[in-house]
């Protein structure tokens, strides 16, 4: 089935279905000063589940003929938003 989607498309749906999926639980999961909210803890999470998905690519990257730079690309582009995201979370 995944095999229809390019590399960039599966890359960029697995940030936008994660992402979804966090807002979706942050709301139908509300926590409160004492215990965090699970959206909140999937954010977190995704920091290290997104760093061993771009070393896969790394390493597809550099041991086969095809070209990941665009997933790669699509990697910076997520934690920067990541980033973002948490540290306005944290204000």
């Amino acid at each position: 089935m995944l095999k229809n989607f390019s590399k960039e498309y599966i890359t960029a749906g697995f940030y936008v279905i994660y992402l979804l999926l966090c807002g979706i639980c942050y709301i139908a999961f509300p926590g409160n000063t004492k215990t965090p909210n699970i959206g909140v803890l999937f954010l977190f999470l995704l920091v290290p589940i997104s760093f061993g998905f771009a070393v896969y690519h790394v390493v597809k990257h550099f041991n086969s003929e095809k070209n990941y730079t665009k997933c790669l690309f699509i990697h910076v582009i997520a934690w920067f938003s990541i980033i973002g995201i948490l540290s306005n979370y944290a204000k």
